[in-house]
């Protein structure tokens, strides 16, 4: 018996690569675009899988890889959203989600998100909710932005980025401030006595 979650929207991937991960991941339909330049045909196969079933859109998260989000995500905004992080899917100065071990692909994708109206979020998440916890304008910021990230299912961002993907995924606000609440309990320097 097959133990891999079924998944029942089609996967969304950049190469044939990432596409045995998934499936070593999951069971699920995947559409492989072959990079930036999507032809004629896959453009067909998504609209049909979109729908059909719906789509996750699972790209390496590189800069190539948001670029190729971003243009699916305008053709499909109904489509939901996995991300991976770059330290779970990097091998040998390569980055993509044939990399990741298969029970990262599987919790990426049992997280994922759609993007919700922008009205969904009140009031909207601003910068000033990351520096209230240390995710924004602060040492170490960064590091601790794309764990609370990877744990939200909305991945690695810049601090403009990650309030505009709190907004875009409506992340709850209970959800939010639970997690990067434990990030700052985690992380905070400990106390030395001087006697």
């Amino acid at each position: 018996m097959d133990k891999r979650p079924r998944i029942n929207e089609a996967i969304v991937v950049e190469g044939r690569n990432d596409a045995r991960a998934v499936r070593e991941a999951v069971q699920a339909p995947v559409i492989v675009i072959s990079g930036y330049a999507i032809s004629e045909r896959s453009w067909k196969l998504l609209e049909a899988a979109n729908q059909r079933s719906g789509l996750i859109i699972l790209t390496d998260p590189d800069h190539a890889g948001e670029q190729i989000r971003s243009r699916l995500s305008e053709r499909f905004p109904t489509a939901r959203h996995a991300f991976l992080e770059k330290a779970e899917s990097s091998a040998n100065c390569d980055i993509g989600i044939e990399h990741a071990a298969p029970d990262r692909i599987c919790k990426a994708l049992l997280k994922a998100r759609a993007a919700t109206p922008a009205e969904a979020v009140e009031p909207p998440y601003t910068i000033e909710d990351l520096r209230h916890y240390r995710l924004a304008g602060t040492p170490g910021c960064e590091e601790r932005r794309n764990r609370v990230g990877a744990r939200l299912g909305i991945g690695a961002a810049n601090a403009k980025t990650f309030v505009s993907r709190l907004n875009l995924f409506a992340v709850r606000r209970e959800e939010f401030d639970h997690e990067a609440a434990k990030e700052l309990c985690d992380n905070q320097p400990e106390k030395t006595s001087v006697e």
